[in-house]
């Protein structure tokens, strides 16, 4: 089972971009949102599709989608990411 070790401002911003988006969005979109790399929202999206906190969108030309999970709210990694948004004052 994937994990995720430490929790990032930047994977923090990119939870918080794709849970405030009321549609599917893509890396390029949450880039810009969360104001990371592209590289950056590529693999934060990536983890946290991982780990069961974001759906992915397959077989879509140009890029794959992501929006929050289903039950994201019980997950215990939002707890985590939660807190971190608040020490990082995000």
């Amino acid at each position: 089972m994937y994990m995720i070790k430490e929790i990032s401002p930047h994977l923090v911003r990119v939870f918080l971009y794709v849970r405030d988006s009321e549609h599917w969005v893509t890396a390029r979109q949450i880039a810009e949102g969360a104001r990371v790399s592209d590289s950056t929202a590529r693999h934060r999206a990536r983890d946290l599709f991982r780990v069961g906190l974001l759906e992915r969108s397959y077989d879509l030309y140009p890029e794959n989608q992501y929006k929050l999970a289903a039950g994201y709210e019980q997950h215990e990694l939002t707890a985590k990411i939660l807190k971190a948004q608040e020490i990082f004052r995000l």
